[in-house]
């Protein structure tokens, strides 16, 4: 509605009445293209990128195949090299995206430092806080006077608008030692879990393993997917019994 006062002041300023014509005309041309950036906002993974400030650091083949993947797998063990921006693509994009399309979806950001995936949510937080989100998706993002007023929006927890009351955030973040017990999520997105110190040790292999039997209870079935997002440390890690079909995901499948 505001686009169209202004169009047409603008243009009956000029032309009179005639411009009220001109003005239907921009003013349908406009709404046109309001309209395809919401769709390709939550269809296109780089493009979203661009539009949340990532445009220098997403631009290579390999992010186009990590976008394009994203889009159609369900559990997945994503490994990546490090300075790749994985993080970027995968737990913050990626979970803007899901949340764009289907302000229901409920996420969780879980690290194994409790402080990174806050900082994951922080970023998370900023995207949907920036002019670009906040006037193409004005149904969903809530504004800062509502966000203060009626929504959970902290380092731990955003919610966006949404039909339903839940436990859940839209998105929340953890560390992997947090109880998880009570909470049911779409998406878990599990980042970094194999670390240094979990990896060589057979107890804390055995801890990271004992964590992975805890994410399937949580997951909303059927819909609920997890991915991993990670790099190896060891030969015998959680990562590589994945990968050999060791250790199954949640449908019973090899990673």
């Amino acid at each position: 509605a505001g686009l169209m006062d202004s169009i047409t002041a603008r243009h009956t300023r000029s032309r009179g009445c005639a411009g009220l014509v001109m003005a239907r005309e921009e003013y349908q041309d406009a709404f046109e293209s309001y309209l395809k950036a919401r769709k390709r906002a939550r269809t296109d993974h780089l493009w979203l990128a661009v539009l949340c400030g990532y445009s220098r650091n997403l631009m290579g083949k390999l992010h186009d195949e990590m976008a394009m993947i994203a889009s159609r797998v369900r559990n997945f063990l994503w490994q990546v090299p490090r300075g790749y921006y994985k993080t970027t693509l995968l737990s913050e994009i990626d979970t803007i995206q899901d949340t764009l399309n289907d302000p229901e979806c409920r996420t969780l950001i879980i690290h194994s430092d409790a402080s990174k995936a806050r900082g994951i949510l922080q970023k998370i937080r900023a995207d949907l806080e920036s002019e670009n989100l906040q006037f193409l998706f004005p149904d969903i993002v809530p504004t800062d006077q509502e966000r203060r007023r009626d929504f959970t929006w902290n380092d731990d927890s955003i919610e966006v608008k949404r039909k339903k009351h839940y436990a859940e955030g839209s998105v929340d973040a953890k560390g992997w030692e947090q109880d998880l017990a009570g909470l049911h999520y779409d998406k878990v997105k599990c980042e970094d879990i194999v670390t240094k110190e979990t990896s060589k040790p057979p107890q804390g292999r055995q801890k990271v393993k004992d964590f992975h039997s805890l994410i399937s209870p949580i997951l909303n079935k059927p819909i609920g997917i997890v991915w991993w997002i990670g790099n190896r440390w060891f030969l015998y890690d959680l990562y590589g019994e994945m990968m050999d079909g060791k250790v199954l995901n949640p449908d019973g499948f090899k990673y």
